[in-house]
């Protein structure tokens, strides 16, 4: 299926009953996507790349929507909730490895072009309160940014805001190549219960 826009996320955490620890999402655009693929390079990050022996715990969704009503468009959404425990399993320096491979080996199969040409601090924290909003349920207008900065020699843009269920972390660019990719991540030790 040819898309114009889709976004890939993966997300660790305790239980499919609770919200995130931390996220990671790649958008892409004008990309001929099959979900077979998507599936295929996200399961991987469950298993660190073949890593480990079995998978972790995971849960996988996928949302494909084509619209025809004047003008025609299509979207699709994947993703992959993982254990958090497969944070024990090398710490997030390896988990960050994995998802950027499984993110680059994505963009590579579906031809996707990169999805940040000229991103300015307000359209990074734009991204960032976007992909809160969707994870964690936060309103983007209860969401207020306390602390952001630009790092010009890596490209990349952090936040910090915080919402009515408490703190959020944010950056944008923290993956070589992929400038577009949002990691964002609730900073309270407690794991939150979904509504």
């Amino acid at each position: 299926m040819y898309v114009e826009i889709s976004r890939v996320s993966v997300a660790f955490s305790a239980h499919v009953r609770y919200y995130p620890r931390e996220a990671w999402t790649l958008r892409i655009f004008d990309a001929e996507v099959d979900s077979d693929t998507i599936r295929e390079e996200l399961s991987k990050v469950a298993s660190l790349d073949g890593s480990l022996a079995c998978p972790v715990a995971n849960s996988f969704k996928a949302v494909e929507r084509r619209t025809d009503w004047g003008a025609s468009s299509t979207f699709a959404e994947y993703m992959i909730e993982v254990s958090q425990g497969i944070l024990s399993n090398g710490g997030s320096a390896v988990v960050g490895a994995a998802v950027t491979m499984a993110f680059n080996r994505i963009k590579k199969r579906t031809g996707a072009q990169d999805s940040r040409a000229s991103l300015t601090m307000e359209g990074a924290a734009d991204l960032v309160r976007r992909d809160i909003e969707r994870l964690y349920d936060e309103p983007t207008n209860s969401l207020t940014i306390t602390a952001s900065s630009f790092t010009a020699e890596t490209n990349v843009y952090e936040f910090t805001l915080t919402g009515t269920a408490g703190t959020y972390r944010g950056t944008v660019g923290e993956l070589e190549e992929q400038p577009a990719c949002t990691h964002v991540w609730f900073t309270s030790s407690e794991d939150r219960p979904r509504n």
